[in-house]
């Protein structure tokens, strides 16, 4: 699923004892060069190509929108509709 949460897998050479095994990133397609899933690491502002990531597909990586009631609205939230 295209923008989903991915954890691309960091080898034991490129960690150290404290670092983690894995990189949150954000899945965006698949390499057309190489064999392996084209990820967004946000962290990093960089691009990876790894055929070793885990995928969430029930989270994406955007928040879903809150969707805001008539009623909480004229309760004094903030966040209520300006006409």
């Amino acid at each position: 699923m295209f923008a989903c949460i991915a954890y691309v897998h960091v080898p034991d050479e490129k960690r150290s004892k404290l670092y983690p095994k894995a990189d949150k990133c954000i899945f965006i397609g698949y390499s057309l060069e190489q064999k392996g899933y084209r990820c967004f690491n946000p962290s990093t502002q960089k691009l990876q190509v790894s055929g070793d990531v885990v995928f969430d597909e029930m989270v994406s990586w955007y928040s879903p929108l809150k969707i805001i009631e008539d009623g909480e609205a004229r309760n004094g939230d903030v966040s209520s509709n300006v006409e």
